[in-house]
């Protein structure tokens, strides 16, 4: 089976309903490394969250009801 990508849903069987088991920090690459578990099949897996990068206030561009849509923006010209 190849394997999903999942973004808070679990690869197993696609539930919403899911929860953390345990995060932890890597130091030298700054991602975040979570323990999931789905709550309605008990599938468990990891998932690794990037290092955020800091943008510029001129970067992010909300849409016109400020809900949940934010499109970030390339380099200054």
């Amino acid at each position: 089976m190849t394997p999903k990508i999942a973004f808070f849903s679990c690869p197993s069987c696609e539930s919403k309903n899911i929860g953390v088991i345990s995060t932890h920090r890597i130091l030298s690459t700054l991602e975040t490394v979570r323990y999931r578990k789905c709550r309605d099949c008990d599938h468990k897996w990891y998932s690794v969250q990037p290092p955020e990068i800091p943008v510029e206030k001129w970067q992010v561009e909300w849409s016109q009801d400020f809900k949940d849509k934010v499109k970030i923006l390339g380099t200054k010209l």
